[in-house]
């Protein structure tokens, strides 16, 4: 179910009576406070959930007449209370109100606006975000293995698309000098290292060529920078640039993305903390990531003309409307810089989408994908994605190995390494 009914509550003005009735799940009873009281909230709570909007089914009454109750709703999340809506709305239907962006949520709150009334609190309840779990990788061969995710949760919205984004370990870098193009015999992109000095340096993963996706890994030695860029055109309004990554505590990696006029810069900065910059100069979002752990970071919603943008963190909104800079840059040039640190992440368009289930559709559930042309005896991330129309959800990042071209009962002398 996507809605989730709160689990207990606080009074702390004592101005409630019946608070419980307010998550009974029975439209027909109520927790209420009188006119006397009004402007006293009361706190609704529930176990950490991952959470886009509410809904309230709530009436005001001044005895016979019954009148659309004047409220305010107010979400936990980030360690700060968010007001989501504060005005009039129909009474006795159930009423949703979005946070705008998916939080992890704690709790939320309701008082009444109106002075000469009761209000009458029916029903509230949260409403869970669309949300992916990745399971164990099976059926590993010497060429491919199975991966495997659930939709546990559909946020209430039809999934459109699910799929996978998976990532080989390098043994080894490709070593290269400036302006060289990166090996690409998968064919999927053309990259160039632009500086890569001393030991920084870059390559492409030639297994994430799958269904036509691309990667490219960077890795700075922690004395040297390595830039490197490619030019696919600039972003339209319903693209997304996005980047599965890892980064290493204290490193430093800035994203350019231009149009001929203006540019997209933002970054993962030293500090863990994820930031952009525009013409008055660095800002923080207030999300960071975690150094060590997979995450998922992208742009969306470019509007050139206005010059704006939207950052999301693990499919999650991090900054709405981050102002682009005003400088002249290569038409569609995507860049990636590191300045700080050791840091070695992929790079690439998300991943393998449009993975159906045995009925040729979407939806809540378990789903799979033989992922196949990899290499042998080799490590891969694996991760469950999947979208509605509010949010692309990420699930955990698991690992799968393929198995060796010895196979069992091959000479026992023989070992691999």
């Amino acid at each position: 179910m996507a809605w989730i009914s709160p689990t207990g509550h606080d009074d702390p003005d004592g101005a409630w009576i019946n608070e419980s009735d307010a998550y009974d799940d029975d439209t027909e009873t109520d927790a209420s406070n009188s006119a006397v009281s009004y402007g006293y909230y009361l706190e609704l709570t529930i176990a950490e959930i991952l959470c886009d909007k509410v809904r309230i089914y709530a009436q005001d009454s001044g005895g016979v007449p019954k009148y659309d109750p004047d409220l305010d709703i107010d979400v936990y999340y980030g360690g700060d209370w968010h007001n989501i809506w504060s005005g009039a709305i129909t009474r006795l239907f159930w009423i949703e109100k979005a946070i705008g962006s998916s939080q992890l949520v704690t709790k939320a709150r309701v008082k009444s606006n109106t002075s000469d009334r009761n209000l009458l609190l029916y029903e509230f309840d949260f409403g869970e975000a669309l949300q992916v779990e990745t399971d164990a990788c099976s059926d590993p061969t010497s060429t491919s293995l199975q991966a495997n995710g659930d939709v546990v949760c559909d946020g209430g919205s039809t999934v459109t698309r699910r799929g996978f984004h998976y990532s080989k370990v390098f043994d080894d870098f490709e070593w290269g000098s400036d302006t060289d193009p990166l090996d690409d015999s998968g064919g999927a992109i053309d990259w160039t290292i632009t500086a890569a000095a001393g030991d920084s340096k870059a390559e492409i993963d030639t297994a994430q060529h799958y269904s036509g996706t691309r990667s490219a890994r960077l890795y700075r030695d922690g004395s040297n920078n390595v830039d490197v860029k490619f030019s696919p055109g600039a972003m339209a309004s319903n693209q997304v640039w996005g980047m599965v990554l890892r980064k290493d505590d204290g490193s430093r990696l800035v994203m350019y993305h231009g149009n001929g006029s203006k540019l997209i810069n933002f970054e993962l900065a030293a500090d863990e903390g994820v930031k952009y910059t525009d013409e008055e100069g660095l800002h923080a979002t207030g999300k960071s990531v975690v150094a060590g752990q997979w995450h998922l970071l992208e742009a969306k919603n470019a509007d050139w003309d206005v010059g704006t943008y939207d950052i999301y963190l693990d499919g999650i909104l991090a900054q709405s409307g981050a102002d682009m800079r005003v400088e002249s840059w290569n038409n569609g040039e995507m860049r990636y810089y590191i300045s700080a640190g050791t840091v070695e992440c992929w790079i690439d368009d998300v991943g393998v989408w449009d993975v159906e289930d045995e009925a040729g559709s979407f939806g809540e559930g378990e789903y799979d994908l033989e992922i196949s042309g990899l290499d042998s005896n080799a490590k891969y991330y694996v991760q469950a994605l999947a979208e509605n129309a509010d949010r692309i959800a990420c699930g955990n990042v698991v690992t799968g190995t393929t198995t060796s071209l010895i196979t069992e009962g091959a000479a026992s002398f023989f070992n691999l390494f």
